[in-house]
């Protein structure tokens, strides 16, 4: 069984969303075990017992959150050592209004 770990932060509810979507397609996946935690509930010293993980933050100009990117740096150099390289994935929710905005300023050459 390989176990997953979706992290996430979420201000408005979105990346909580997307993070919850995410579940629901592993989950229909034979022979995955996933859990679904709030970053501020995570002990990362857990992080080594699953296989896999996921984080999820808000888009905060132009990356993830302040909180997220600590997190990151601090379980991803201690993972490091145990051969945990290639094992997280982060994903990013934006606003459409937000995205509209800069697609439409990057095509104008704004």
């Amino acid at each position: 069984m390989v176990k997953i770990l979706v992290v996430f932060e979420s201000n408005y509810g979105n990346t909580k969303r997307a993070a919850e979507k995410i579940l629901e397609g592993l989950n229909e996946v034979d022979g995955i075990e996933v859990s679904l935690k709030e970053l501020k509930k995570v002990d990362l010293k857990t992080i080594l017992d699953y296989d896999a993980f996921l984080v999820g933050s808000p888009n905060h100009m132009g990356g993830p959150t302040r909180s997220i990117k600590g997190a990151l740096r601090a379980s991803l150099t201690s993972l490091a050592s145990y051969g945990w390289k290639g094992k997280c994935l982060l994903f990013l929710t934006h606003t459409w209004e937000r995205i509209s905005e800069k697609l439409r300023r990057k095509w104008r050459n704004e």
